[in-house]
């Protein structure tokens, strides 16, 4: 009994810390686990697709910034307190729609040359392309940070395990 005790508790931890979304939010990316999502917030999203966690991998959405001045204000006191944005499906939105967003905020590839070439060209390498078109934005996640690839019109070609800071 005390083995499928602590099985089960295994599993519930296992549950609630994969991986639903990786979000775009403002500046960056940042991975979602499941238990980061409250079920009320859950039932708030914008489409009754991105109430549902998936069990097949992350999926890449983007969080919109709201047009009102005082929800705009309750976003930053709220992310103070630990929940920004990417917390809160009601805000959430198709990346696609936001992927020019992204392309204009990212940095050039020139800068994580500097800190470590070798990943940088090998990734360019795999991927194809002019390293000169790419750029990056970091990716928050709980256990490391990295870079996120993306070419000139937002598409993440993939990640570098780079500290992006």
């Amino acid at each position: 009994v005390l083995r499928i005790a602590a099985l089960l508790f295994g599993l519930q931890f296992i549950v609630g810390a994969r991986p639903v979304f990786v979000v775009f939010a403002v500046d960056r990316f940042v991975t979602v686990a499941a238990r980061d999502l409250e079920p009320a917030e859950l039932a708030l999203a914008s489409d009754p697709d991105f109430s549902r966690m998936g069990w097949t991998g992350p999926r890449l959405i983007a969080a919109r910034l709201p047009a009102d001045a005082d929800e705009a204000d309750a976003i930053v006191l709220s992310a103070l307190q630990g929940k920004d944005i990417e917390r809160m499906p009601r805000y959430y939105q198709p990346y696609g729609e936001a992927a020019a967003g992204a392309a204009a905020r990212r940095k050039p590839l020139a800068a994580l040359i500097d800190r470590d070439g070798a990943k940088v060209v090998d990734f360019v390498a795999e991927h194809g392309g002019d390293a000169s078109q790419l750029g990056y934005l970091p990716l928050v996640s709980r256990s490391r940070d990295m870079a996120a690839i993306l070419d000139g019109e937002g598409t993440l070609l993939g990640y570098v395990a780079i500290d992006p800071w």
